[in-house]
């Protein structure tokens, strides 16, 4: 657990970096003109964070899980994350700097390929989502789907195209879960987005939420998956039920906050790919593709609300999912003028709130 020491940096820092980047990002004039200088400190600013976010206890689980690959066998965690502690030699300042430094370097790629202002992506990612940024390994495997999402979308046949796939296929890799992402991906680069797929996607996700109960009691009662761990996890995450789930009130709060920042985002694309469509101004293949990422996943994610579970990670973990669309889109679409500078500054302010309640939190739990 952090100090409260750690506990109180972490809360300035993000005061501090938000107030510093807050009139070149935020002032609709300002943020127009080529700044380097901001772009550069956002991007210094924003990793020193990675490498230093005490608040998520994950901070400490995987410097406890550095420390047991120099002593054992590991089975898990993906292999790949031995071996990146074996080159670093076992040092989690090193392990951080190659895991998160890596996927901040894939997230900027991103944002420079699909030709989006760095230092305001950069702002946003920081003032709403660098918690979930920070939070675990997964980030990596995402940055790697969807840097090769856009790189394929981007690019003629040919092959940046191929090597765009590989990656979108290699974030397997660094997470498990990043099928899900894989699956998504591909799904929006075939289907169209109108108001006959949308419709389509809310029927399926209705229909999925009532069936998915009975399956998943099923699985559990029967014991149909045979892995043991995947059944300790299950069993684990299914310990209570949500009427009993200890959150506090301002927990909840918290995650609503947090939850709207995701949900008001894909709306607001969403919303904004329509109307141009409907006046016949042109939708950038970009644009469509990650927002209909970022809509499914996020379908995908209110699904699994519906499960019987005591804590409902599966939920929140595929919603972490839809942050880096989400992030890229929101920010082009408002530097473009197709979304609105208020609804920007509405996912902003839900997301500060969230931010700055969890560190609150733990400022005040480390007295």
């Amino acid at each position: 657990m952090p100090t409260f020491l750690q506990s109180l940096y972490c809360l300035l820092y993000y005061l501090f970096v938000g107030l510093i980047g807050y009139n070149g990002n935020m002032n609709r004039r300002i943020r127009r003109e080529p700044n380097p200088n901001l772009t550069l400190f956002m991007a210094v600013a924003t990793f020193i964070y990675l490498l230093t976010y005490f608040i998520d206890t994950d901070y400490f689980h995987y410097e406890a899980l550095v420390q047991d690959y120099s002593q054992r066998e590991v089975f898990h965690v993906e292999p790949v994350y031995g071996l990146i502690a074996w080159i670093v030699g076992y040092n989690y300042t090193l392990f951080r700097v190659v895991v998160w430094g890596s996927a901040l370097f894939l997230f900027c790629k991103t944002v420079k390929i699909t030709d989006t202002n760095l230092n305001h992506a950069l702002y946003t990612l920081f003032v709403i989502f660098i918690g979930t940024f920070a939070y675990a390994r997964a980030t990596l495997g995402m940055c790697f789907a969807y840097c090769g999402i856009a790189l394929f979308v981007q690019n003629p046949p040919g092959v940046k195209k191929i090597f765009g796939l590989c990656l979108l296929f290699c974030s397997i890799i660094f997470h498990n879960s990043m099928a899900v992402i894989i699956g998504v991906g591909l799904l929006s680069l075939i289907v169209p987005l109108n108001k006959k797929t949308l419709f389509i996607s809310l029927i399926f996700t209705v229909a999925g939420a009532l069936a998915i109960t009975q399956l998943f009691i099923s699985i559990l009662t029967q014991n149909q998956i045979g892995d043991a761990y995947v059944m300790s996890k299950l069993y684990t995450y299914t310990s209570g039920n949500m009427e009993d789930d200890p959150t506090t009130m301002l927990g909840k709060i918290r995650y609503f906050l947090a939850a709207a920042a995701y949900y008001l985002g894909v709306y607001f694309c969403l919303r904004s790919i329509f109307k141009r469509k409907s006046k016949g101004l042109a939708v950038s293949k970009m644009e469509e593709v990650f927002t209909k990422c970022a809509l499914l996943i996020i379908l995908i994610s209110t699904l699994l609300l519906f499960l019987p579970l005591g804590v409902n990670v599966f939920a929140y973990r595929i919603r972490y999912m839809a942050m880096i669309p989400i992030c890229i889109c929101l920010t082009l679409m408002t530097d473009r003028r197709e979304i609105s500078f208020g609804k920007y500054s509405l996912c902003m302010i839900f997301g500060t709130l969230s931010m700055l309640m969890g560190l609150l939190y733990n400022v005040k739990n480390t007295i």
